[in-house]
């Protein structure tokens, strides 16, 4: 074997071996993500109960935190552009959905119901759009962006009586289900095969 052909497998295996460091460095973040959506999914089905304003409160600030997670964690796909695209998209939508929230905390039961159905349903779109862009690593990321439909599809049915129950609950289920993709994807990148030695 020549010493140029030695040294361009050398190489090829350096950075093969970089690919890997960064998609397993980026699985933490992308569990921790994953464990923050769930449990803020457990706060939001528990806590709704005790007034219609402090849903509305809890659930701006799970958006806004969310979003701004998934944000800062987008920029760890930057070399996935369709991932990165659909987090972007995602994060955005779901500060500004947080902020609306957070502005105008009266606007009423049924326009909340309203803007929670029309967030599961872009976020939705997103996962699955995310999902087909990383094509093998995408079955939970498509799963989860079919839920998000689904519940939107399930609010917008049932107006205006949803508008009762479907704030928390819902709201609890959507972050659940984001949240479990998140950790199953954070853990496929924990199992990014080694690269073969030289």
């Amino acid at each position: 074997m020549s010493q140029a052909s030695t040294e361009q497998e050398q190489g090829m295996h350096n950075v093969v071996g970089d690919v890997r460091d960064v998609v397993k460095k980026s699985s933490g973040l992308c569990i921790g993500l994953g464990v923050f959506y769930v449990i803020a999914g457990v706060l939001a089905i528990i806590l709704p109960g005790p007034a219609t304003l402090a849903v509305e409160l809890v659930v701006g600030w799970l958006l806004i935190l969310g979003g701004i997670m998934q944000f800062i964690y987008g920029f760890q796909l930057r070399h996935q552009s369709g991932l990165l695209a659909a987090n972007i998209f995602c994060s955005i939508f779901s500060v500004v959905a947080g902020a609306l929230l957070l502005i105008f905390p009266m606007g009423g039961v049924l326009t909340l119901t309203i803007l929670l159905a029309l967030y599961f349903a872009i976020s939705g779109i997103g996962r699955i759009i995310g999902g087909i862009a990383a094509s093998s690593d995408g079955g939970w990321t498509i799963i989860s962006g079919i839920a998000g439909l689904f519940v939107a599809a399930l609010i917008f049915l049932e107006l205006p009586t949803s508008a009762a129950w479907a704030i928390g609950l819902l709201v609890g289920i959507e972050m659940l289900f984001g949240g479990w993709m998140m950790i199953a994807m954070g853990s496929s990148f924990r199992k990014q095969p080694e690269p073969e030695s030289a």
